[in-house]
């Protein structure tokens, strides 16, 4: 798959119906995270809406984002309701425990003959399984009060334009959070099974890069933070980059066509989207994937749903009205197909800019990519380098 067009390669692609078994409203539909499913269905039906994918009931932007602000507002619903259930749960299993406890050590101190040293072994050790049983349910306690969910109290941010992705559409378990050497995070994508492009000035001095996965299809260790994570074996980027980014720091444009940059993973991704010229996604309602720093600290995935491309000129520097911020460097920038993944990615973020916080609109929106004819000649780049199997 050398060109820019659409690779032929099977996709994986996988949107069986999560299953949800407790009855929604009971303490046991949150503390089993059904929501967290419920909101993945929802999501899916948004991709699938954004994507005119057969079978959808509905199409467009405008009704994707209708069903992102379903699954959002179902997510932060249940999120509420399962730190209520938590507390409430901790509590009573702390009572229960504390009376049972009670209870068991009356009933060894009466049935215990503590003029036989046998008797008093058994009962020390009855008392041990009360302080052992104690131990597990106080370590259970800990366990509700400090994850990392609960803890932190996960609200899901409103937002106009960027909605959260909670999907295991392929196109959303393409996308990718990637921390960055210096602690913090941009977003990337797989644009090949091993090979993820983003962004250049995403790379840092070293190249120790962490690349993680979104597994809502998990959701206990997804809202407890524990992602699918790929191990990177590599990383290439243009060298002319960095001279050019120190010289205008005042000036960040000037460097865009520059700022691509590709790791190479270890491990094959089943999910990823092809390539495509920007060009032809000219007259077309895109859409923009990453991970915004400003919203829950980049924990959600956002999506920009219906911006356009407004110009792009002879080195690569794709300009468009989406909105981005903080984390969203690298992210890519797609439009819809007719083929599985039902999307093509036409290029990477590098520098953005949405005026008026968190509901900035179109018009005051300024977020520029550069082209993926740019990530091509770094996938191609590498093939000569050796790595010929990408």
């Amino acid at each position: 798959c050398l060109g820019l067009t659409a690779c032929t390669d099977t996709i994986t692609r996988d949107l069986q119906p999560l299953s949800v078994s407790a009855k929604e409203g009971t303490p046991e539909y949150y503390l089993g995270y059904q929501y967290v499913k419920k909101a993945t269905q929802q999501g899916n039906a948004a991709f699938a809406a954004l994507t005119y994918q057969p079978g959808s009931s509905v199409n467009g932007s405008s009704a994707a984002k209708r069903l992102f602000n379903v699954s959002s507002g179902t997510m932060s619903q249940g999120i509420d309701a399962h730190a209520n259930a938590a507390a409430n749960r901790t509590s009573a299993v702390e009572t229960l425990t504390f009376l049972a406890a009670l209870g068991a050590a009356a009933a060894v101190a009466t049935n215990t003959d503590f003029t036989s040293q046998a008797s008093v072994d058994q009962a020390n050790l009855s008392v041990e399984a009360i302080g052992d049983l104690a131990d597990t349910v106080t370590s259970i306690s800990q366990d509700w009060r400090s994850s990392r969910f609960t803890q932190q109290s996960r609200r899901v941010d409103g937002n106009t334009w960027r909605a959260p992705v909670f999907s295991t559409d392929p196109i959303a378990l393409a996308t990718v959070r990637i921390q960055t050497p210096s602690g913090g995070h941009c977003s990337g994508v797989f644009v090949r099974p091993k090979v993820i492009a983003f962004a250049a000035h995403c790379t840092g001095a070293t190249g120790n890069h962490k690349v993680f996965r979104m597994r809502p299809d998990q959701p206990g260790p997804f809202m407890r933070g524990v992602n699918q994570t790929y191990e990177v074996d590599t990383r290439f980027y243009n060298e002319k980059f960095q001279p050019c980014y120190a010289r205008n720091r005042q000036n960040a444009p000037a460097c865009v066509h520059l700022d691509a940059a590709i790791l190479i993973t270890k491990e094959a991704s089943p999910y990823w989207v092809p390539l495509a010229s920007p060009r032809s996604g000219m007259r077309s309602d895109l859409f923009g994937l990453g991970f915004s720093g400003d919203l829950n600290q980049g924990f959600f995935m956002r999506v920009d749903a219906g911006c356009k491309i407004t110009a792009i000129n002879a080195k690569g520097r794709v300009s468009t009205n989406c909105t981005s911020a903080g984390g969203n460097s690298g992210g890519p920038l797609l439009r819809r197909t007719t083929k599985a993944p039902y999307a093509e990615v036409l290029g990477v973020l590098s520098t953005g800019r949405s005026i008026g916080g968190r509901s900035a609109g179109r018009d005051r929106a300024s977020t520029t990519y550069v082209a993926s004819e740019n990530v091509q000649e770094l996938i191609s780049f590498a093939r000569s380098a050796g790595y010929s199997d990408i």
